[in-house]
């Protein structure tokens, strides 16, 4: 917001001055001079005064210099007083410091009258008169100065809460730690307009560049090494690392000088959450007259919150994925555990439903809950006694009904996490056939989740080529001989198609060994 001086001299609070001394002086035949507090005129009425009065310019240079010259007096003796000025053209000068009402000087105001010297007491009483109503005007410009200050920082307010309101609808927990945050800069990037933003995470030499314009380069801005350079000299200036720092005309600095053809101006906000430093976001503008300004400043230590949230919610959020993942290992360690023959078996799934739901260009979330479900298909077979899963036998009608209950127990199991509210319909369904003869509720075609129908193809893939204990695995022909007359019936024709499309693919990829938690994240 402008400094009181500074709003005193806007030319629309000068006219609104001018318009208010016309009013209240023009019946007392006063003229008002205003000067700043560098004695300077502001609101300069002579030419018209002095030709009014048939002035010669002498006269009228000699009275300006004069009053000059009182108003210093004023301005720096606190004087308020009143004067007569004799020559061709006299004239009775009443001078009085122009103050805001916390007493800060703004100016001098000054009220001239042409004419023989006045009674001592008419001039005290013009002087009163003066005062009295240059008092008022100060008020009245302080009141819309106020004002305007309000205005400009509910606008500000405003403003912040637009962009943490826009901020948060557009970030969800879904989203990748690096996409949050390539949000929020392209975000701020929108805001104040900079050439390019550095990102230094865990110390300058960890950069990521995002430039204004993303169909350019940065090369064709400045070369990354000097770059680098620059950065260092600037956290170098950094005093207390918590706070944010403004450098307009870099070249001004030695240590920065000579990085760039052209003058550079940075503002560089860090990210912090409590005492902890996750880096700063440097912004730059390649202009030595387009300033960073304090108004910057607060709205991207708004986005700083927001980014720093953003990174410690990642980080907790990774920390719980870690902990969900480890724990369902462990389950899935457990079901294996029962059946010799199955081991490895979910890992596969996942590879398998993977590789084909890239093929679909399945959605981010989808790909989420194809993930979870086919890592954890079978999940539910952990309520399932080992001496019917280890069975060499044909199982007994009782024992596959025990068999068919583990989609609804696995389901159940996670059910309460509101984030696989689609994984647990996913694995619910996996044993569903197209023709709707399969469990648990026997639904047809599409009425099976899409992601149930891609775990069933992969599931039925890797039990075919896995030996059993009821029997050994089968020929890769024999298995995709046997996928082709399972189209259609049980399996989704058109996702069969898709898996053989992309069967190389497929093949290359259960071929894995270790399932790593960033796969499935």
């Amino acid at each position: 917001m402008p400094e009181i001086r500074d709003f005193f001299k806007k030319s629309y609070v000068l006219s609104k001055i001018d318009i208010l001394c016309k009013n209240i002086f023009s019946f007392a035949d006063l003229h008002i001079i205003l000067l700043d507090n560098n004695g300077e005129f502001l609101l300069d009425k002579f030419p018209k005064s002095f030709e009014e009065k048939k002035i010669d310019d002498f006269s009228a240079k000699s009275i300006k210099c004069k009053i000059q010259h009182l108003a210093k007096e004023v301005l720096v003796k606190n004087k308020k007083r009143f004067f007569y000025f004799k020559s061709e053209t006299s004239a009775n000068i009443y001078l009085t410091s122009f103050e805001s009402l916390k007493g800060s000087k703004i100016g001098v105001f000054c009220a001239l009258k042409f004419g023989k010297k006045s009674s001592l007491e008419e001039r005290k009483r013009i002087f009163a008169f003066v005062q009295t109503m240059s008092n008022l005007i100060a008020e009245n410009i302080y009141q819309n100065y106020e004002v305007q200050n309000l205005t400009e920082d509910l606008s500000l307010k405003f403003e912040e809460l637009s962009l943490i309101y826009d901020i948060a609808d557009n970030i969800d927990m879904n989203n990748s730690k690096d996409e949050s945050i390539e949000y929020i800069v392209r975000k701020s990037i929108e805001l104040i307009n900079p050439h390019f933003v550095v990102w230094n995470t865990k110390g300058v030499e960890n950069q990521v560049i995002y430039l204004n314009n993303p169909l350019a380069h940065i090369e064709e801005i400045i070369k990354e090494t000097k770059l680098k350079k620059i950065c260092k000299e600037i956290d170098k200036m950094r005093g207390d690392k918590s706070l944010p720092l403004i450098i307009n005309q870099l070249g001004k600095y030695s240590n920065l000088r000579g990085f760039s053809s052209e003058d550079m101006n940075v503002l560089v906000i860090p990210i912090m959450s409590g005492t902890k430093n996750f880096g700063t976001l440097n912004f730059f503008k390649k202009s030595s007259e387009d300033f960073f300004l304090n108004d910057h400043l607060k709205l991207l230590e708004t986005i700083a919150k927001s980014m720093a949230n953003v990174i410690k919610n990642g980080e907790l959020y990774q920390q719980i994925q870690n902990l969900l993942f480890n724990i369902i290992r462990m389950l899935l360690n457990i079901i294996e555990s029962k059946d010799d023959y199955t081991e490895g078996h979910s890992k596969r799934v996942y590879e398998i439903s993977i590789h084909i739901g890239k093929a679909m260009n399945l959605g981010k979330d989808a790909m989420f809950d194809l993930k979870w479900a086919s890592i954890i298909h079978d999940l539910g077979k952990i309520n399932i006694p080992s001496e019917i899963v280890k069975k060499p036998g044909k199982l007994t009608k009782e024992e596959y009904e025990i068999i068919k209950t583990h989609p609804i127990v696995g389901a159940n199991l996670i059910s309460h996490i509101v984030e696989f509210k689609n994984v647990a319909k996913g694995i619910l369904h996996h044993h569903e056939r197209i023709d709707g003869k399969g469990y648990p509720n026997g639904l047809k075609g599409e009425e099976i989740p899409l992601i149930s129908r891609i775990i069933a193809v992969a599931d039925t893939f890797d039990a075919l080529n896995s030996d059993r204990p009821y029997r050994k695995r089968l020929s890769l022909n024999e298995i995709l001989e046997e996928i082709k007359r399972s189209s259609g019936s049980q399996l989704d024709s058109h996702i069969v198609d898709i898996f053989f499309k992309n069967l190389n693919n497929v093949l290359s990829g259960i071929n894995r060994k270790e399932l790593k938690f960033s796969d499935v994240h």
